[in-house]
């Protein structure tokens, strides 16, 4: 299910670059050099930085080069070939030792203390099998919202029950990406059990008592961070609305009453693109000789949302967040990718591809599948590219660049 506010779930360009390359006519020989790549973000819905000017996306759906959001930003920030761009989302590959950092929803998403449920044995006799025992009252919840909403604190589900031998309460509570299997106290002694099962949907925290008992349990969900490993993609990105139920029944089936309480699950993801000339680097090499393979890399740098839009970024297209991508690079009309090496050099485990279909000088097409991609946890480099300006010798420097900006589309 898709939130309202998601931001895969239409096609849209997040992303353009301009690249200008130049020729130089060196003592050694002509060098093509990549002058510079400049990012102007439109349509999206979340603010990006970059090391020296602040990137906020545009609310409009626009995305006419000729648009307003792209003729007031398209000189916000540039990235040039003397230095490597800076970035505020680099990709971890480890956890911090944050007590949010978890693996993935399978298990428990972080170190909670185990709360024991506090009994109270009623001695005044049975409650008759037609009272309701669940109320408004019996849960409550410590906060309504879970996710990418600026604090890192667990939902706290406290519950507060009185029922008969026999009956039994269960808690059913959406699975979500946000945090992970919930933790519980536990029934004790003559007084009952508790187990915790679940489906593709839901965990199920039930108590099952076997006396007459007034008890009362917090069971409690903690925060995953951007670094737990997630879906290929998320099923739940974007702003949605969860609810958790509370009910009961009798030893005979009969309920005993059911309540229920909404909260909101929060997932914003975030990119901090970055193009680079990386083999040579440009601090090693301020020119390169033409007609000879180079080495440039795209880094994504795209934050999967769960806590933040940042942190654990993924130098690929986060696959957590990838319901389809497609990359379009122009270039000048000298540059050839070499599609054998730049496979070589990525060397994709899932279905990405990497080409210049139409030969040299057109768009390079960067096409990475729904559930394609990498996470933060993975580490991966980014998308390496490799080519050539093939070309002849100018006789003074000639400044040649790409035609379009380049385009991320995400579905």
């Amino acid at each position: 299910m898709l939130g309202k506010n998601n931001i895969n779930g239409k096609p849209m360009n997040v992303l353009r670059a301009q690249q200008r390359f130049g020729l130089r006519k060196l003592n050694i020989g002509v060098a093509s050099v990549l002058l510079g790549t400049t990012f102007l973000f439109v349509n999206g819905t979340n603010a990006l930085a970059d090391s020296s000017s602040s990137l906020t996306t545009a609310d409009t759906t626009t995305t006419s080069l000729n648009s307003s959001a792209a003729s007031n930003t398209s000189s916000s920030a540039q990235v040039t070939d003397n230095a490597s761009a800076s970035s505020t989302s680099t990709a971890t590959s480890t956890p911090t030792s944050s007590s949010t950092d978890s693996t993935s929803n399978d298990t428990a998403s972080a170190v909670v203390t185990t709360m024991s449920a506090a009994v109270d044995t009623t001695d005044d006799g049975e409650i008759t099998a037609d009272s309701q025992e669940v109320f408004d009252n019996s849960i409550s919840l410590s906060k309504t919202t879970t996710g990418n909403d600026g604090s890192t604190s667990p939902i706290t589900i406290s519950l507060n029950l009185t029922g008969n031998a026999g009956d039994t309460f269960t808690l059913q509570i959406p699975k979500n990406a946000t945090y992970g299997q919930p933790s519980y106290g536990s029934l004790t002694g003559t007084v009952g059990t508790t187990t915790l099962t679940s489906d593709n949907n839901y965990w199920y925290v039930k108590y099952l008592l076997t006396a007459n008992a007034s008890f009362q349990d917090k069971v409690v969900l903690s925060e995953t961070n951007n670094y737990a490993a997630q879906a290929k993609p998320i099923s739940n990105i974007g702003t949605n609305e969860l609810v958790m139920t509370l009910s009961g029944v009798n030893s005979d089936g009969e309920s005993v009453g059911s309540t229920s309480k909404t909260y909101t699950s929060i997932i914003t993801p975030g990119m901090n693109p970055q193009f680079t000339r990386d083999n040579p680097s440009t601090s090693t090499a301020s020119s390169i000789a033409v007609n000879t393979n180079y080495r440039y890399l795209l880094k994504i740098n795209e934050a999967n949302g769960v806590q933040d839009s940042n942190s654990y970024a993924s130098n690929q297209i986060n696959s957590a967040d990838n319901y389809g991508t497609i990359i379009t690079i122009p270039v000048p009309s000298s540059f050839q990718l070499d599609e054998s090496a730049t496979a070589t050099a990525n060397a994709f485990t899932d279905q990405t591809t990497i080409s210049q279909p139409n030969g040299i000088g057109t768009d390079i097409i960067i096409t990475v599948p729904k559930g394609s991609g990498k996470q933060g946890y993975e580490g991966a480099a980014g998308y390496y590219l490799i080519g050539s300006y093939q070309t002849t010798t100018p006789s003074t420097d000639t400044v040649v660049s790409a035609n379009a900006p380049l385009r991320l589309s995400k579905n």
